[in-house]
């Protein structure tokens, strides 16, 4: 006892850091799990933007708050589809651990239309007293989100829950407008992943998650990149139907101009179109590009060749982490898992090998028919 009163702030600062650490060496989510203030609609009584999904949350250990600072809990009971801000909702199957328990699996399941519990995810829950932390990993497909709370409505959060990723400094040069300068506060987005007019695979990318704001565009060797004006036929800007720009780029003295972008489709060159902005910057031109509307839809740049993955688009701040990241810009389809490849590869072999016996059996019989043929011969 005498020992540890004269312990030293060092001392103290150890003990009290080796407290965090739980028995099985984790940092205990208690101390630990990221702050969610959720508000966009993941209450079980939200039934509209059934766009959302969590296939592209950063996994992790989460405490979920409503906006008025209420700790929410996962429902552990079926919800029913569209629900929860999204159409296949993630329920908690099974019950919420004591805060005796420590940290404890469960399984949370995704209501389909014809299963309550279609596919299954493992979490991990911890009864923090006040609140419930979560462990929750990605979903594999869209569009699937975890529910939380039972609110009513699907109100919109102005705080999101910060994540590791960094952010550009944005020059605050006010023009005459009273806008930031885009020349000055652009993100600079270092294209290589395929939004070329000639890259022609990877079709399932899409700009249905982006971040609306100003952009810079710049090849991999630092070359400014611009929209091509002319109509893209599909397939082409590593998606199917590609956006591209239905119109002429401004001078360096015509300031900020309106503009449309239209989307290539199997049957027009203009199936649909959205409204962006444009500034000439002398060495560059800045776009304000907006959200598209659906998958797979995607803003092309350049004429290089190939189709090479490099930096994605950054984003302004307040990222939520259930958003989809822009690292992952992509489409809502499932890829396949490598676990089918490989099943179709050992039924494919399994196939070949079979025809192979046969045809070594038939072989065997017919040299056996041939030879009790030329027995029956001999004996005559």
């Amino acid at each position: 006892m005498s020992h540890i009163l004269k312990m030293t702030t060092a001392e103290w600062f150890i003990l009290m850091a080796a407290v965090v650490i739980t028995v099985s060496g984790e940092p205990d989510p208690c101390l630990t799990s990221s702050i969610w203030t959720d508000g966009d609609g993941r209450s079980i009584n939200c039934h509209v933007d059934y766009d959302k999904c969590d296939r592209y949350m950063e996994p992790g250990w989460y405490r979920v708050q409503s906006e008025s600072g209420q700790n929410l809990t996962m429902p552990t009971s079926p919800v029913p589809v569209n629900s929860c801000g999204t159409k296949y909702p993630i329920w908690l199957k099974g019950d919420h651990p004591s805060s005796s328990d420590g940290i404890v699996d469960r399984v949370a399941c995704v209501t389909y239309y014809n299963s309550t519990c279609h596919a299954s995810y493992q979490i991990r829950i911890k009864n923090c007293q006040d609140f419930m932390a979560y462990y929750l990993g990605k979903a594999k497909g869209c569009n699937e989100r975890y529910c939380f709370g039972n609110a009513e409505g699907c109100q919109q959060s102005t705080t999101q829950v910060p994540t590791s990723l960094s952010t550009e400094v944005q020059v605050t040069d006010t023009g005459v407008t009273g806008e930031p300068d885009p020349c000055l506060t652009s993100s600079i987005w270092t294209d290589g992943d395929g939004r070329s007019i000639n890259c022609h695979v990877n079709y399932d990318k899409c700009d249905r998650y982006m971040e609306p704001g100003w952009y810079r565009v710049q090849s991999e060797s630092g070359q400014n990149l611009t929209m091509p004006t002319s109509p893209v036929p599909v397939n082409s800007c590593g998606t199917k139907y590609p956006i591209w720009l239905n119109g002429d780029h401004p001078s360096s003295s015509d300031g900020i101009v309106d503009r449309v972008a239209c989307v290539t489709s199997l049957s027009s060159t203009c199936h649909a179109s959205y409204q962006i902005r444009i500034k000439n910057c002398q060495d560059f031109m800045a776009y304000y590009l907006v959200k598209d509307k659906g998958c797979n839809e995607r803003y092309c740049f350049g004429d290089t060749y190939g189709c090479r993955t490099t930096t994605p688009m950054p984003t302004t701040t307040n990222i939520d982490p259930f958003f989809k990241s822009p690292t992952n810009w992509g489409s809502d389809i499932v890829s396949p898992d490598t676990v089918l490849y490989f099943a179709i590869a050992v039924v494919v072999a399994f196939l070949i090998g079979l025809v192979l016996v046969m045809l070594l059996y038939i072989k065997l019989y017919k040299s056996r028919n041939m030879v009790n043929g030329q027995k029956q011969l001999y004996k005559i």
